[in-house]
């Protein structure tokens, strides 16, 4: 209903969450209708879709050429995360090249910036992160954040805690 809805008032359309649009993935892609998925910490919509169901969805959505976008949701703490649903949608199917996309210049894409954000090139604006691995692996840290061009001090309470306390002498 929503994609003949979509069609025949001729309107530009973003899908959000979408979460059994693997159902009908085909119809998406041929309707031009990009999918901002949810947060990944939910479990099937019907408990016929089976247990992998949120992750299938991002599986065959990509599969079917729907351009897809990692959200958080309705819970902006879960922004953090959106790597983590990332790799485990790796995890269930998803190339990794494509993971990546939807982490960076597909919501470029849907939103019509593309000119302006998503991938590093010149003249567009960068934000940058430096790891210590791979950025889809949970074991990996960020080491530095660039935003604007500015490095962001990393320091924190916890480090300063552990750089403090790291050296005291045993009981």
């Amino acid at each position: 209903l929503a994609i003949k809805f979509v069609q025949d008032e001729k309107l530009k359309a973003i899908f959000r969450g979408c979460a059994q649009g693997f159902k009908v993935a085909n119809k998406i892609k041929q309707a031009g209708i990009p999918v901002i998925i949810d947060s990944l910490y939910v479990g099937p919509s019907e408990p016929e879709d089976g247990y992998d169901a949120p992750y299938r969805n991002v599986v065959e959505l990509a599969k079917a050429g729907v351009l897809i976008a990692f959200s958080s949701g309705d819970d902006p703490t879960v922004g953090k995360d959106l790597t983590y649903h990332a790799a485990k949608a790796v995890a269930f199917g998803l190339p990794y090249e494509e993971a990546i996309k939807a982490l960076t210049v597909n919501p470029a894409k849907i939103f019509g910036m593309e000119n302006r954000l998503g991938s590093l090139e010149v003249g567009k604006d960068a934000d940058l992160f430096i790891t210590t691995g791979d950025p889809l692996d949970m074991k990996s840290e960020v080491k530095q954040i660039v935003i604007n061009g500015k490095l962001i001090d990393m320091a924190n309470w916890w480090e300063e805690l552990y750089n403090k306390f790291k050296n005291r002498p045993e009981k």
